[in-house]
């Protein structure tokens, strides 16, 4: 006999029809199905900011200026999805989204290019450029010449950023032109008291970029390195002449942030993917070292794996009821439409009988129920940007 009246059982397939993330009907739940196994951390991200109250008002208050919007450069058919121009930078640095999008959009618009990002405000590092002395909120765009021996200290290529990434710097002069020989180095100032995974991936976009525009500048690859580092800002050349004004996930209270930041050097006609793995794992080491110290705050959020916790079951097996992202965002949902956790154990198919032999990863789920709860709303406050800071669920493809 079902647990569950034939009244009750149609209300809860209704209920579940009605979910954004499709539940599995077999003994995992939270299963990733029809193509969720494909999303990205920019797609689990905006499901939880879709669902932020701020972001539904700050969206609605914005003009529809659209139809010759350069936008459409990046995303076909924008109007489709109802984007709007971020043109006074309130939605990247509230949100960190790089333009307005329709909170109705079940999944982000695919960009055109691959390594571009709709978080992409979210994964910038700081660029080197000598005339910038200060970062802070405000968008920062140089003026003047572009290659200046009286300004530069050495000669660089200035990073190129549109609202989605990095693209070809101005044409950079030919390497017979310079010399020194130094516009194979690239530098930016990372953020350390956040995980450095996602200002790495924009790093190695922007080597990238600028290793295609020197390598047709008639610029030789090599496959040694010898430029890459990791210094203290304020040692840096390039970088003590600036006032790092925030730093994402410091704890101070006023004042001096330059110690969670460090100068990064990669060289972008040397071996890239080498020298990215060189530089995540000696920036993971600083994160981590700042966290222990109480000077960053640590992961707010279980750490973002693959899938729930798993465990035993009478047969010697270890099971999970899946993806732990979407537990949290099905949990989102419910509780957004009024439902409470005895509610949300009943359309989830989450008992609180311990009469199962196998599958018993669902006793313990249901008995930290309201913490799931808790924990989807700080994903949707704004915890859905650490997905983009740490690239979970799926690391960053260095190849």
């Amino acid at each position: 006999m079902s647990r569950i009246n034939p009244t009750a059982d149609e209300v809860r397939k209704s209920i579940r029809a009605g979910l954004s993330l499709e539940l599995d009907e077999g003994p995992q739940p939270f299963a990733l199905i029809s193509g969720q196994a494909t999303f990205t951390a920019d797609d689990w991200a905006w499901y939880f900011l879709s669902m932020n109250g701020e972001y539904r008002e700050a969206y609605a208050s914005q003009s529809i200026e659209v139809a010759e919007s350069p936008l459409g450069k990046e995303v076909s058919n924008p109007s489709a999805f109802g984007i709007r121009e971020d043109s006074d930078g309130t939605c990247a640095s509230r949100f960190g989204l790089a333009a307005w999008l329709n909170p109705s959009t079940p999944r982000l618009p695919e960009l055109k290019l691959k390594h571009d990002s709709w978080f992409f405000p979210l994964m910038r590092p700081v660029s080197e450029d000598y005339r910038r002395r200060e970062v802070s909120d405000k968008k920062y765009a140089r003026t003047g010449p572009l290659y200046s021996r009286q300004l530069d200290k050495y000669l660089h290529v200035v990073a190129n950023e549109n609202t989605f990434g990095y693209r070809h710097p101005i044409i950079p002069p030919a390497a017979k032109q310079s010399p020194d020989g130094t516009l194979n180095i690239t530098w930016v100032a990372i953020d350390c008291s956040i995980p450095p995974d996602g200002q790495i991936s924009g790093l190695r976009a922007l080597a990238m970029v600028n290793r295609e525009a020197l390598i047709q500048s008639g610029w030789k690859t090599y496959d040694t390195p010898d430029q890459v580092s990791v210094e203290e800002v304020t040692h840096n050349d390039v970088f003590q002449h600036m006032r790092f004004k925030k730093s994402s996930g410091a704890i101070v209270p006023t004042g001096d942030v330059d110690e969670f930041w460090r100068a990064v050097q990669i060289d972008v006609l040397g071996p890239i993917v080498t020298q990215i793995g060189i530089l995540l794992k000696e920036l993971r080491q600083v994160h981590e070292a700042l966290v222990a110290k109480g000077r960053a705050h640590p992961p707010p959020f279980r750490r973002f794996k693959n899938s729930l916790p798993s465990v035993k079951d009478s047969d010697g097996q270890f099971r999970n009821g899946g993806s732990y992202l979407k537990a949290l965002h099905v949990i989102a949902e419910l509780t957004e439409w009024g439902h409470d956790a005895t509610m949300i154990a009943l359309i989830t198919d989450i008992p609180p009988e311990k009469e199962r032999n196998l599958h018993s990863w669902r006793h313990p789920f249901h008995e930290d129920l309201e913490e799931y709860i808790e924990v989807s709303r700080k994903m949707i406050a704004g915890g859905y940007k650490m997905l983009i800071h740490a690239q979970r669920p799926n690391q960053v493809n260095y190849d």
